[in-house]
C-alpha cells in the first residue's frame, strides 16, 4: 500500500485514487492497518452537520466494502460495517454536546463573554489542579520520578499531569473550533 497515497485519496474522500493506492504494493497490505488509516482521516468523522460533505463521505464508505473484498478477500469487507458504526457513533456524541449548547446558560452571551468564560473556567480547574498536586507532594505521597497523583474533593484520586494535559487540549480544540467558526463567518462581530 502506499500509505501516502491513500491517505490523500482519503482527505479527498477519493474512492478510485484510493483503490490506486492499495494496488501498489498488495504483499504489504493489511485490512485492519487501512481501516485505521481511515479512521485517523479528518474527513471522515463530520464534527458539525454539513450534508455536503456528510454525503461526499457516505458516498466515500459505501464504496469500502466492494474495494475490501475484491482486496483482501471474502470476508475482509466484514471490516467496513463496525468502521461505519463507529463512525455514526462519534458523529452522535459530537451532536448530542452540539444540541446541548444551545441551550447552555452560557449560549445567551455574546462570543466574547463566552470565550472569557471558557478561559476563566480553565483557569479555575488549573488552581484546583495545582491545589491538589501540592497537597499530594506535602502529604508526603509522591516521589520524585513518579507521577503526581492528586484526589479530587470527592476523594477520588487522579494523574495531576494528565488533567493538566487535557485542560490545555481542551484550550487548544476550543480555539481551533472558534477559528473554524471565524473563517466560516468572517462578518460575524466576534471576528472583529
Amino acid at each position: 500500500m502506499n500509505r501516502k497515497a491513500a491517505a490523500k485519496a482519503i482527505e479527498k474522500l477519493d474512492l478510485q485514487k484510493f483503490d490506486l493506492s492499495l494496488e501498489t504494493n498488495p504483499a504489504s497490505e493489511d485490512a485492519e492497518e487501512v481501516v485505521r488509516l481511515i479512521l485517523r482521516s479528518s474527513r471522515i468523522i463530520v464534527r458539525k452537520s454539513d450534508p455536503s460533505l456528510e454525503a461526499q463521505r457516505d458516498a466515500f464508505l459505501s464504496g469500502l466494502p466492494d474495494i475490501f473484498r475484491r482486496r483482501y478477500g471474502d470476508d475482509a469487507h466484514l471490516l467496513v460495517d463496525p468502521l461505519v458504526s463507529v463512525v455514526k457513533q462519534i458523529e452522535a456524541g459530537y451532536r448530542d454536546i452540539q444540541s446541548g449548547v444551545p441551550m447552555s446558560a452560557i449560549a445567551s452571551l455574546p462570543t466574547i463573554r463566552q470565550i472569557s468564560a471558557v478561559i476563566e473556567r480553565a483557569n479555575v480547574e488549573g488552581e484546583i489542579i495545582e491545589r491538589q498536586s501540592l497537597a499530594a507532594i506535602n502529604a508526603g505521597s509522591w516521589h520524585p520520578g513518579l507521577p503526581v497523583t492528586a484526589e479530587n474533593d470527592d476523594g477520588t484520586s487522579y494523574d495531576a499531569d494528565g488533567a493538566r494535559t487535557a485542560l490545555v487540549r481542551h484550550l487548544s480544540a476550543f480555539n481551533g473550533t472558534l477559528r473554524q467558526d471565524q473563517e466560516a463567518n468572517p462578518a460575524h462581530p466576534s471576528c472583529a
